[in-house]
């Protein structure tokens, strides 16, 4: 029987050797194709090495600036 494996976003952030919140922003904004159960995101092996092999240079930081794009508002003072 072929089993799917899955990556979750531990294992993607100790394969790439960066944080989990990179990345969370990374599978979340890279267009990498993931199915989302809960608040678990899951990679499916072939289509993340796939995709790695495609897309050699990834700019994380311009993709955790359009993440953040909405969040950050500027702080209203009282006078």
């Amino acid at each position: 029987m072929n089993e799917k494996i899955y990556y979750n976003i531990k294992e993607i952030s100790s394969i790439l050797g960066i944080c989990y919140h990179k990345a969370l922003t990374f599978v979340k904004y890279s267009g990498l194709k993931y199915n989302k159960i809960g608040n678990t995101y899951l990679v499916y092996k072939n289509d993340f090495y796939e995709f790695m092999e495609n897309n050699r240079e990834i700019n994380l930081k311009e993709a955790e600036y359009n993440a953040c794009i909405g969040t950050h508002t500027k702080k209203k003072f009282k006078k």
